[in-house]
């Protein structure tokens, strides 16, 4: 990364960002534009930093490439248009028209590096204050290394702002990323609160900002994803347990709602024109689809519901013979605001736990979490049904209650499939001559290659460059 890239980089969070705060969280606009370097001179400027490191990811469509592109890459959506915007569903990706993830999300790691060491740099902040901001920016910036090291394998990651040390660094070995990720979240544990702050820094209703919960329950994923169980099942646990702030919502259609009771964190839309965010506009189909609205609900994914499944009737929808994700419910722009986009949510941990007991032997204990999901999504429990159960036949029935719950959000299937070994089973009959094993991770972009010379020669295997 270029001397002059990363300047530009590091002045988005305390100068177009602050512009963008007003409608993010109704921070209102500092009375004069402060310097990078009087940003953290105080508490309200040092907040509007991280929080416009939401604002800006938020701002655009680019804001759900991992609900959107990743479902491509799995089974879940297919898509009406052409290459290059067709390349995920298709797995033809290349490291020239492919720069989908890797520049946007080590951009935003880049802003929260940013508002860590001005944090910890400044003496004017209460330590309330600091630590809540500096919790914060360690929870982004390893929330967005766990997506590029399950997409892309080996990679740098980055916790300065230095550009010397950017351009210099190469690929870390995953086992070593993962390291740093929870090295990272069990500080983002310590430091954050376990309340939902407003931008005044006082508790409120907006569940916008990560709290400890919010760690908690991506250390659980990451632990579900180490094979560490037991840990996996007392992060899941810390957020379960907290009834009084979390619960799986009988209501289908409110899960997705703005503040809803199932919500850990989602992400407030900021586009002056999708106010609502961009998953209903990309997803719901109002004519068939073309190039321009080209996806829809793969026939795999529509047919893998239970007969009776809420879910169904709740969050997919139907246009002639198509059928869309409905999770989110407004299309149209300019509407009032209902919706936020979720990030993290009760769902996934209850079926964190009831994997994570399964493979620790403990499979009445894991039923009774399939369970929770299954009872909320009209269906019958397994408890009833199939009491005996056995691991393997438990384990997958985990992973089809895993798709029809998460589908299209945050590339849950695409992950799943690729950790369970499961991917090229799934897909090559689904791709055909377009699936490859190589396809399980994504092409470093050209413009990383051409610019790092840590990167030369170390392009993934299967894509030039």
């Amino acid at each position: 990364m270029r001397k002059q890239i990363t300047t530009i980089l590091i002045l988005i969070p305390f100068i177009s960002g602050i512009s963008s705060c007003e409608k993010f969280l109704d921070v209102g606009t500092p009375k004069t534009e402060a310097a990078s370097r009087d940003v953290f001179m105080n508490e309200s400027t040092a907040t509007v930093a991280m929080l416009s490191v939401y604002g800006d990811f938020m701002k655009g469509a680019s804001s759900i490439n991992a609900s959107s592109m990743l479902s491509q890459s799995a089974d879940e959506l297919d898509n009406y248009s052409t290459p290059p915007a067709v390349n995920y569903y298709t797995n033809n990706l290349n490291y020239i028209d492919n720069n989908d993830f890797w520049t946007l999300y080590y951009t935003v790691i880049y802003q929260a590096n940013a508002v860590w060491e001005g944090v910890n740099a400044s003496a004017a902040l209460g330590n309330m204050v600091k630590e809540q901001l500096s919790g914060e920016a360690l929870f982004v910036r390893a929330f967005f290394h766990f997506y590029l090291v399950n997409l892309f394998g080996d990679i740098p990651y980055q916790t300065t702002t230095n550009y010397k040390v950017l351009q210099a660094a190469g690929r870390m070995p995953v086992t070593e990323v993962y390291e740093n990720i929870i090295r990272d979240l069990k500080a983002a544990k310590q430091l954050l609160s376990d309340q939902f702050l407003n931008a005044a820094n006082q508790p409120g209703v907006e569940r916008v900002r990560p709290n400890k919960n919010a760690a908690h329950a991506m250390l659980a994923r990451v632990y579900l994803y180490r094979e560490d169980w037991r840990n996996a099942i007392l992060e899941a646990d810390s957020v379960i347990n907290n009834t009084s702030t979390y619960r799986l919502l009988a209501d289908l259609n409110q899960v997705f709602k703005k503040n809803s009771q199932e919500t850990i964190w989602q992400m407030m839309p900021s586009s002056p024109v999708n106010t609502n965010g961009f998953e209903g506009p990309a997803f719901i189909i109002n004519f068939p689809p073309s190039v321009l609205q080209p996806l829809a609900m793969s026939n795999q994914l529509w047919n893998a519901f239970e007969t009776g499944d809420k879910r169904k009737q709740n969050w997919t929808g139907s246009f002639l013979s198509y059928h869309y994700p409905y999770k989110y419910k407004v299309k149209a722009t300019g509407q009032p605001v209902t919706e936020y986009s979720m990030v993290l949510r009760l769902a996934e941990l209850y079926l964190i736990r009831a994997e994570a007991l399964t493979q620790e032997g403990e499979l009445a204990g894991a039923i009774d979490n399939v369970d929770s999901i299954r009872n909320r999504a009209g269906l019958p429990l397994l408890s009833i049904t199939n009491p005996a159960i056995g691991k393997d036949e438990l384990l997958s029935a985990i992973q089809k209650e895993r798709n029809l719950e998460l589908f299209t959000e945050w590339g849950h299937r695409w992950l799943d499939l690729k950790r369970t070994g499961k991917a090229g089973e799934v897909l090559s009959p689904l791709k055909g001559d377009n699936w490859q094993s190589t396809d399980l991770l994504f092409p470093i972009p050209k413009t990383q290659i051409d610019l790092a010379p840590a990167f030369k020669g170390k392009q993934n295997p299967g894509y030039d460059g």
